[in-house]
């Protein structure tokens, strides 16, 4: 299910937006990550994996499992 991000939902929007841009920046240039990369994410940004997937829900990043992996794919502004 999709929901609209909008600043009017959340108190913590500064932190999240940053966390969701500090993410989105390790995972702009890869193609595909597996669970250790994002164990690794996950210590770095000092958060558990369900908020690395709460974080990757708001920001235009989308994962794919495949095989054990997940396929990064950009979604673009329309």
């Amino acid at each position: 299910m999709y929901t609209d991000y909008s600043p009017e939902n959340s108190k913590e929007t500064t932190q999240d937006d940053m966390m969701v841009s500090m993410l989105f920046n390790k995972l702009r240039d890869k193609k595909a990550i597996t669970d250790i990369d994002i164990q690794k994410m996950c210590m770095d940004m000092e958060i558990s994996k369900p908020e690395f997937f709460e974080l990757i829900k708001k920001s235009m990043v989308r994962l794919t499992k495949i095989d054990g992996r997940y396929i990064v794919r950009m979604e673009t502004m329309s």
